[in-house]
């Protein structure tokens, strides 16, 4: 069997449409510059240099962001400012945990525009499946389409212009001192 034309083995996958690696790709692209986006609200609300999030995780950007903008109340302005971008958080948070179940699954089963993959369950998210024998559920398996690799992509797409929007919208409000 002859690797792919970028030198994956098809003993590893199988037989893979081209599609489902072009696909996650750029679910990968998008969330990083997704993530970006986030660092970059992060640093427009803080006082603190941008050099002290830029090793900062996505996570960790996301809380900081959502704690400083609990401050964000002094008027009708602020608080429709803060309301805005806590749901903006919210919803990236959830469209990158989206991007977390298809980028650390193993693809073995390829079709033309439906693929199944798997991965591992955390430990203290297993299921047991027979209480008498102790036998647990420790990998989870997934189908996912042509249009649900689609829609992810589009939503993070939505999600990276309107963090555009309010990373520039940050401007026109004062920022706070000592808020953490």
């Amino acid at each position: 069997m002859e690797p792919d034309p970028y030198g994956i083995p098809e003993r590893f996958f199988g037989p893979l449409s081209p599609e489902l690696p072009a696909l996650i790709g750029r679910v990968v692209m998008l969330s990083t510059l997704l993530e970006t986006k986030v660092w970059a609200f992060a640093c427009s609300i803080a006082n603190e240099p941008q050099s002290e999030y830029a090793a900062t995780n996505v996570s960790e950007n996301i809380t900081l962001s959502k704690k400083r903008l609990e401050h964000y109340q002094m008027n009708v302005k602020e608080r429709t400012f803060a309301l805005k971008a806590d749901e903006l958080l919210d919803d990236i948070n959830t469209a990158l945990s989206a991007r977390n179940e298809i980028i650390h699954r193993v693809w073995p089963k390829s079709g033309l525009d439906e693929w199944a993959g798997w991965k591992h369950i955390r430990k203290n998210n297993r299921v047991s499946l027979d209480e008498i024998s102790g036998e647990v559920k420790w990998t989870n398996w997934s189908s996912y389409s042509r249009h649900d690799l689609i829609a992810l992509i589009s939503k993070m797409i939505q999600l990276i212009d309107h963090a555009t929007e309010l990373v520039a919208e940050v401007g026109s409000i004062p920022r706070r001192d000592n808020l953490l």
